[in-house]
């Protein structure tokens, strides 16, 4: 590891635009299930993870507006 930045609150999943939106299910649903299934409960080296129950999807489906990637 060459550097690593604070952690971000709040921060999002972007995805680039001609993403499928089957991929795009398959990451969803990853970070939002990651450690609950049995056997996880002891994961550790994933703060972050604290956060993931905020995640939601765009009420419009819509593109972030922070820009195309």
């Amino acid at each position: 590891m060459i550097w690593k930045s604070p952690l971000i609150p709040g921060d999002p999943i972007v995805w680039r635009k001609n993403l499928s939106e089957t991929t795009k299910d398959k990451v969803y649903d990853f970070f939002m299930n990651y450690g609950k299934n049995a056997g996880t409960e002891n994961r550790t080296g994933t703060p972050w993870m604290g956060t993931v129950p905020r995640l939601q999807r765009s009420a419009t489906g819509a593109d972030s507006p922070a820009g195309t990637v």
